[in-house]
């Protein structure tokens, strides 16, 4: 589907923007937004240029901590056709390649790791890639405390698996906000 730049604009500044102003308004003090590599509302190229004024959309917000992704090519999803992935395997840096779940970890990352945070950062296929992999680190490390936890219980003969599920929601929320 080809996107008149109205339809982009309506979706990405009318959607994306009515989004982040009801999580400001409601109280959120993190947003993290996927951008594009290169936006900024003075190019001539139309999506990046609607990137752009996303970015300047969301940034006037006035969140506490923003954090913006600007990746290049997400493969790994239905949505980007092989073809693309191969070239973009041949471009190195910001437009090169980054995989999808690379980009949702670095995301999950930003929010666990960066949340009492202020100020505005933006991020490119390199500190995504290297933020995701301290995300893996601290979440193996987490789950390493859930086990130990268990088998320490379990000898006690008192496991109290719903607490530890409660632990878990605590940090890695499903749908909700941490208390």
């Amino acid at each position: 589907m080809r996107w008149s730049e109205e339809e982009l604009k309506r979706l990405e500044l009318g959607v994306v923007g009515a989004f982040a102003r009801g999580c400001h308004y409601a109280g959120i003090a993190q947003f993290c937004l996927l951008s594009a590599v290169g936006s900024t509302a003075r190019s001539r190229f139309r999506y990046v240029r609607v990137m752009g004024m996303k970015e300047d959309t969301v940034r006037n917000i006035g969140f506490i901590r923003l954090a913006i992704f600007r990746p290049g090519i997400i493969v790994g999803n239905a949505h980007t056709p092989a073809w693309v992935g191969l070239l973009g395997s041949l471009v190195p840096g910001p437009f090169g390649n980054i995989d999808q779940r690379i980009l949702g970890r670095s995301i999950a990352a930003e929010i666990a790791l960066h949340s009492r945070e202020a100020g505005e950062v933006i991020r490119e296929n390199a500190a995504m890639k290297k933020l995701a992999t301290q995300f893996n680190s601290v979440t193996m490390g987490f789950l390493r405390e859930v086990q130990a936890k268990l088998i320490a219980r379990d000898k006690t003969g008192e496991p109290h698996y719903f607490e530890l599920i409660a632990e878990i929601l605590l940090v890695f929320p499903i749908g909700g906000t941490l208390a």
